[in-house]
């Protein structure tokens, strides 16, 4: 078993409860042209806006794909709430929020440049209050797990920092420290560091993690001795990077607090980072797609149909099925190609054994895992989706897909789900007529 369908079985048979401590904020992305202005300068015409939750809070949002209560608890007035941001625990302020925000130019696909409003001090008073109730709620809460995302914004003092660390010690569940201040204000936590600041170089004496954006974490025990990970990915198409090692923090607390190995964990976390940095504004990674990064497997629950739908916004996706008997022959490859061509994304239903048991009674069929990894191996094919009734009604219901595309064979034809599709097509000819039973029948005859 690969280690993200470990940690995805182990995530669907246990509820944990994770806590993101530090410092949180808000990030607004203004989408718009930049063009000349009269005087020589530059002007930027917005034409859309998104807030999303930033810091801390960007932390305990990129969970919420995962059976996890991730618990915020930060010094935030926040005026909008966001899903998959559990907020119960934060202190409400008196001052506003600190706010990025970042101004994207439409033609380039950059960040044209950043603004910063909002006020990240508090008074002494409030200060040593959410200290205090921060700590008791580490020491009272039964968290799995505690994620220290400190920003360096006057919430987290070390005297806090240190006692949040003692009480994970304590009671030996996992703490991560991501955090911009010197690694020995974290010391007894495991060090999340990004490699652009050069912190790695005096973290002598505490494990850590460096990233180094798409390339490779590498792994530092207690010696300094640096651990690099066995396997290589190709370079991703990066949309938005802000917030990746948020997302990395959050889902090596995920990993570590389900059993999962170090040198494992930061693997998942960095797969989950390689994910996020491909969607705009701070989209969660869904757990299908850090293991198809991980692993290449294009497999997808039937009861995560509904996910990938969501996972695929502005993307014209394309539906097609049926039993591959006998896996994949010439004409089921011509048809996949053509079916990609009418999308974005090809998404392929495929009957489990019981259902194709059904449909074929008597007849040789490959296993359900040979048929699945025939399609997986298609280029065209994007996602493998198996169903278990005979027909894939419940499977285009719940993927909602632009495009139903079946055989020329049933041309004219009414075909399951047509009245739940409004486009469907069918193929042409294809130039390799024979059929699965057809081969049957010329093997046997030979």
């Amino acid at each position: 078993m690969d280690v993200v369908q470990k940690l995805i079985e182990r995530d669907r048979a246990k509820r944990l409860r994770i806590c993101i401590c530090g410092d949180a904020m808000v990030d607004q992305y203004v989408h718009g042209l930049l063009e000349p202005s009269q005087d020589g300068c530059q002007k930027f015409l917005a034409t859309s806006e998104h807030l999303r939750p930033g810091g801390a809070a960007n932390a305990a949002r990129q969970l919420c794909n995962w059976n996890v209560e991730a618990m915020l608890i930060a010094p935030w007035n926040c005026e909008k709430g966001f899903s998959g941001c559990n907020v119960e625990l934060c202190h409400r302020i008196r001052s506003n929020s600190l706010r990025k925000i970042r101004y994207i130019d439409d033609a380039t696909g950059r960040i044209a440049f950043r603004h910063d409003t909002g006020s990240a001090h508090h008074t002494i008073t409030e200060l040593a209050e959410i200290r205090d109730l921060t700590v008791k709620a580490v020491r009272t809460m039964g968290f799995d797990a505690v994620l220290i995302s400190d920003y360096d914004k006057g919430f987290l003092d070390y005297r806090t920092i240190k006692a949040i660390i003692v009480e994970c010690n304590t009671r030996k569940i996992p703490v991560v420290a991501d955090g911009k201040k010197r690694p020995k204000n974290y010391e007894g936590a495991l060090i999340k560091c990004n490699g652009d600041y050069d912190c790695h170089n005096d973290t002598f004496g505490f494990p850590r993690v460096v990233t180094f954006g798409q390339l490779l974490p590498l792994l530092y025990d207690e010696d300094g001795v640096a651990t690099s990970m066995p396997f290589s990915r190709p370079i991703v198409r990066c949309v938005n990077h802000v917030g990746a090692g948020d997302c990395f923090g959050a889902h090596l607390a995920l990993a570590l607090a389900h059993g999962i190995a170090l040198d494992e964990a930061a693997a998942i976390a960095h797969s989950a980072g390689r994910v996020y940095v491909q969607h705009q504004h701070s989209r969660p990674p869904w757990p299908f797609e850090v293991r198809k990064d991980m692993t290449g497997s294009k497999r997808v629950d039937f009861t995560d149909l509904r996910h990938l739908r969501e996972s695929l916004p502005g993307k014209r996706i394309v539906f097609t099925n049926g039993v591959f008997r006998l896996g994949c022959h010439a004409g089921h490859s011509w048809l996949m190609r053509w079916a990609k061509q009418q999308g974005d994304v090809l998404v392929v239903g495929v009957n489990t054994d019981e259902s194709a048991r059904a449909l074929r009674p008597g007849e040789f069929v490959l296993s359900e895992g040979e048929r699945v990894q025939i399609l997986e191996s298609m280029e065209a094919v994007d996602w493998v989706a198996t169903f278990g009734a005979e027909e894939p009604i419940e499977a285009i219901r719940m993927l909602q897909p632009d495009v139903l595309v079946k055989g020329s064979e049933y041309s004219g034809q009414r075909v399951p789900g047509d009245d739940l599709v409004k486009d469907v097509r069918f193929a042409p000819e294809s130039p390799f007529p024979a059929h699965c039973t057809d081969l049957v029948e010329a093997m046997r005859c030979e």
